[in-house]
């Protein structure tokens, strides 16, 4: 129980095991950290694939049981919360392409953990939802920010004001998620990803990510095509940058060393 970590060729495949609803407990969060932490050096992972191990919720956010305790120490929240930002944020900064497999619903603090994944991989039947309005609360872990750069600024107004949650065909339309499959293939077609990805050379995928994150962030266009001119130089002076056109004009596939 807590976080699972397994490992294939270039793939980390990190599950959440907090029944009954995968909720984000203390404990999770210390034990989640830790492992994304020393993921974050490693050269040979290249995916991170996260999943929740629960049918009832990929993640489900705070837990309930542990939040009274939290509402009634204003200090022990706001660290609890720095610690929940951090957590994320170290995860939207990792140098491997993330995805997020969600064989149930996301919600709370669940959708603010795909909001900072690079692809969502996601089940027809999955709910994603921001409801703490409901409850007399607001999102705390990046739901109000990042919910804007994901989809439409109404729909997200929608979501965030109201608490109402979405179903995955929405969610899929505006483009919350990046692939809607029946739920047991949710895993396969994930890891499917992660193995693409794996394949690639590291240096250039690592490059195009930073490029990326330069691209949505709220700095002025120039200062990200500055961004986007410093990685094609990094990436083409790697190893990679030699293999993969030398064997484009040898009609074979390239063998790629990620370096």
């Amino acid at each position: 129980m807590g976080v699972d970590v397994s490992y294939e060729t270039g793939v980390a495949i990190v599950c959440i095991d907090n029944p009954p609803v995968n909720a984000m407990s203390e404990a999770v969060l210390s034990s989640l950290h830790d492992v994304v932490a020393g993921i974050s050096s490693r050269r040979d992972i290249r995916v991170v694939v996260f999943s929740g191990a629960s049918k009832a919720a990929f993640l489900s956010g705070a837990d309930l049981t542990e939040l009274p305790l939290l509402l009634a120490d204003p200090e022990l929240l706001g660290r609890r919360m720095s610690d929940v930002g951090s957590l994320y944020q170290l995860i939207a900064d990792l140098p491997q392409v993330t995805i997020a497999a969600v064989g149930a619903s996301a919600m709370g603090g669940g959708l603010e953990l795909l909001l900072v994944c690079d692809f969502v991989v996601a089940s027809e039947r999955a709910k994603f939802g921001l409801p703490e309005v409901s409850i007399g609360l607001m999102p705390g872990a990046g739901g109000t920010q990042r919910l804007f750069q994901r989809i439409p600024s109404h729909h997200a107004r929608e979501m965030l004001l109201l608490g109402a949650p979405i179903g995955a065909e929405q969610a899929l339309r505006l483009g919350l998620i990046s692939r809607m499959c029946p739920r047991e293939e949710v895993e396969e077609q994930s890891l499917e990803m992660a193995r693409q990805l794996a394949g690639l050379p590291a240096i250039a995928v690592q490059s195009i990510k930073r490029a990326i994150a330069a691209a949505v962030s709220s700095q002025p266009l120039d200062v990200g095509l500055d961004v986007e001119r410093e990685e094609f130089l990094r990436v083409a002076n790697s190893a990679d940058a030699q293999t993969g056109p030398a064997a484009f004009l040898e009609r074979r596939k390239p063998v790629f060393e990620h370096k």
